[in-house]
């Protein structure tokens, strides 16, 4: 708080009649930290030498709001830019200031890397310095063939090991790169492929750190994640949602088409999975849920895009809506059948995703199916039950904001 300008010489116009403007005080002395303007030093009540046109103005500074760390602030007012906003040749604050020379012409000088944090100067977080700003990497999708590139960066031409999780501390300030993948030919990660400078869908608990050598090592490791045990995945119970449909009708026996519309809280366990499209997230494939931090996916639906590219989603019924009652989680990592695709049909096409973080939250709205024992027999003729998004006309396509059941026979 305090003035940002003094505007003299009746800059807000005068009195409705200069002539009779009537001067409470002139002269007036102050330090700057008086309570009250009457506190200052002046002539005394009314005493003054004023003409109609000396009448003073000032403009205020007001407490600035504070952009997150993902933000840029333009220099004037309270607007809050994405970082990629900054110096990317269109206008976007109202000053003009995101592309203003005081502040891209830092876009000039080379971006930096440094390791933070580290117990010698070898590792640590990495940080990089972009429009002048020191920032973040995510870990996602980052390798070692990546960590490789920051290291030969900084001169360091051996062995790199990837350290995630935030192992080298949380940083501050932006995250800048997110999605990082290199072939580990590149001469900085600034060449590999990644998001958009300041786009994430990461915190700081997930900062990446890399160890750099200069010695080459010849033992390798593993880079397959080791699958936790099904008692420590699957949940306590299973198959629960709020009320019994199987009563319905026993013998309806539709296929897809002609399928009809669930109700909602039906099947609790249905998630979609939806692919980053242009500025938002479309509706991609199907999936159910078996753990808090585990779905099943078809395999095909993993085909195309990165990890970082997809988000799966919960508890939606209406994909038009928000109800209030959606859960969304990334993908943390998925595996494929090792069968997947093998002859001439697309067989065994399933998946297995991990979700980031804690995944969902098992509620009344989003439940775990219940699996089958590895032993389980099948009868023919037996019904069973499909859900999902779609159409349920024949000839037409697309997705429908409510999902469908049908009943089909098991052959």
């Amino acid at each position: 708080m305090g003035a940002a300008e003094v505007k003299g010489n009746s800059f807000y116009g005068p009195t409705a009649t200069p002539n009779d403007t009537f001067y409470m005080m002139d002269d007036v002395t102050c330090s700057g930290n008086e309570t009250r303007l009457m506190d200052c030093d002046f002539s005394g009540w009314g005493v003054h030498n004023c003409l109609g046109q000396e009448i003073v103005g000032v403009v205020c500074k007001t407490p600035k709001e504070r952009c997150g760390d993902d933000y840029w602030q333009c220099d004037t007012g309270q607007e809050c830019l994405p970082l990629g906003f900054v110096c990317d040749g269109l206008l976007d604050c109202t000053d003009g200031s995101d592309e203003g020379a005081q502040h891209c012409d830092v876009r000039l000088a080379p971006t930096e890397f440094r390791l933070v944090n580290g117990s010698s100067r070898q590792e640590g977080r990495v940080e990089i310095r972009h429009h002048g700003i020191w920032g973040t990497v995510c870990d996602d999708d980052f390798n070692e063939d990546a960590a490789k590139v920051v290291c030969k960066h900084l001169g360091y031409k051996g062995s790199a090991i990837v350290k995630k999780e935030g192992f080298f501390g949380a940083g501050s300030g932006p995250i800048w790169l997110d999605q990082v993948i290199c072939s580990g030919n590149e001469t900085t990660i600034e060449n590999c492929t990644h998001w958009n400078w300041g786009e994430h869908n990461c915190d700081h608990t997930e900062d990446v750190g890399v160890i750099c050598s200069n010695v080459y090592e010849y033992e390798r490791h593993s880079s397959l994640v080791p699958m936790p045990s099904i008692p420590q995945v699957y949940p306590d119970r299973c198959g629960y949602r709020k009320d019994n449909i199987f009563n319905r009708d026993d013998n309806v026996h539709f296929r897809v088409v002609r399928g009809s519309v669930a109700q909602k809280g039906d099947y609790p366990w249905q998630a979609v999975i939806r692919v980053k499209g242009k500025g938002t997230f479309v509706h991609w494939c199907g999936a159910v849920i078996i753990s808090e931090k585990f779905v099943l996916t078809a395999a095909h639906c993993l085909i195309g895009y990165s990890k970082g590219a997809y988000i799966v989603v919960a508890g939606d019924y209406n994909v038009d809506e928000d109800e209030g009652t959606e859960q969304e989680a990334y993908i943390e990592d998925f595996y494929l059948h090792e069968k997947f695709r093998q002859g001439h049909k697309m067989n065994n096409d399933i998946a297995l995703v991990k979700l980031k973080g804690r995944g969902f939250r098992l509620n009344e709205d989003v439940q775990a199916i219940c699996l089958p024992d590895a032993n389980t027999n099948y009868e023919m003729d037996a019904n069973c039950t499909i859900s999902g998004y779609g159409s349920i006309q024949s000839g037409k396509s697309g997705t429908k904001s409510m999902y469908f059941i049908c009943a089909l026979t098991f052959i």
